[in-house]
């Protein structure tokens, strides 16, 4: 039987995740895990080789992903979840043209991520992006959870 999954703790593990370091739902627990890809080599090479002894709780966790396919769904990865994008949209929302084109202008280029929050703190708009961002991610979550049949509890 499946746990409902908190909706804090998937953005949680959306925002924290990367390309080398991917989260996971453990649907059964209703929990996000974080298995990095040096982990599941190891994992599959403890396996393979037939190592004696018990693996350490992070190889331990690893095995579980690989074997128990069924009960680990890889969260929305960085790629899917678009930050550029989400960023992208919240610019357009901004009505006033001038702050509008300042942040499309912090967002070109190489640093967009870095100017953009400078920007947006300069601008004294940085509450208004972190809401915006939170919306974005929450919808992404759910709708994330929808297509995997997940359940889910909105504790945001």
């Amino acid at each position: 039987m499946r746990v409902p999954v908190p909706l804090s703790e998937m953005l949680q593990g959306m925002k924290v995740q990367s390309r080398d370091e991917p989260c996971y739902l453990d649907a059964v627990m209703g929990r996000v895990e974080q298995v990095s890809k040096h982990d599941l080599r190891a994992a599959h090479n403890y396996e393979r080789d037939g190592v004696p002894g018990k693996p350490c709780p992070e190889i331990e966790l690893a095995r579980r992903v690989q074997t128990e396919q069924q009960n680990f769904l890889l969260l929305p990865t960085p790629y899917e979840i678009h930050e550029y994008g989400i960023m992208e949209r919240f610019c357009r929302t901004i009505e006033d043209g001038w702050m509008s084109e300042r942040l499309f202008a912090a967002i070109t280029g190489p640093g967009a991520f870095r100017r953009f929050r400078n920007e947006s703190r300069k601008l004294g708009i940085d509450d208004d992006w972190a809401e915006y961002r939170l919306a974005a991610l929450k919808q992404i979550a759910i709708q994330w959870c929808t297509d995997n049949e997940v359940e889910y509890v909105d504790d945001i």
